[in-house]
């Protein structure tokens, strides 16, 4: 009964971090879109080269086509772990990929596994 379920949770959290990994995927191998949301140009580029030098190397960028974003979003569909790409933005918040409106992206997004739509506190990173 509950018991069981309850010392199987335990066991696996202690025992199987390999496991943890698998369900938390390493966003490192995603394929990602970078959206520049900020007003300003140049700013996807720019964070393209952030994280092609943070280990990221699948990154497309495009420009967002709806209102200009003050903080960055990253969609994430699956079970990336972007905890690592959160870390380089002042501001960014995490969001279900269903909840972007890929119309609003001027690259197709739909491939993509996580899409950063950086908004303008982000605009200037370095």
């Amino acid at each position: 009964g509950e018991d069981a379920d309850t010392s199987g949770d335990d066991a696996s959290e202690e025992t199987t971090s390999e496991d943890a990994q698998t369900d938390n995927k390493d966003a490192k191998s995603a394929k990602i879109a970078v959206i520049n949301a900020s007003g300003e140009s140049g700013v996807a580029a720019t964070w393209q080269g952030t994280l092609n030098a943070s280990g990221y190397s699948s990154v497309d960028i495009g420009t967002y086509t709806g209102d200009s974003q003050s903080s960055t979003t990253v969609y994430v569909s699956g079970s990336y772990d972007v905890s690592g790409i959160t870390s380089l933005f002042s501001s960014a918040s995490t969001a279900d990929k269903s909840e972007l409106d890929g119309s609003l992206c001027d690259i197709d997004v739909s491939g993509a596994d996580i899409v950063i739509v950086v908004g303008s506190m982000d605009a200037a990173n370095n």
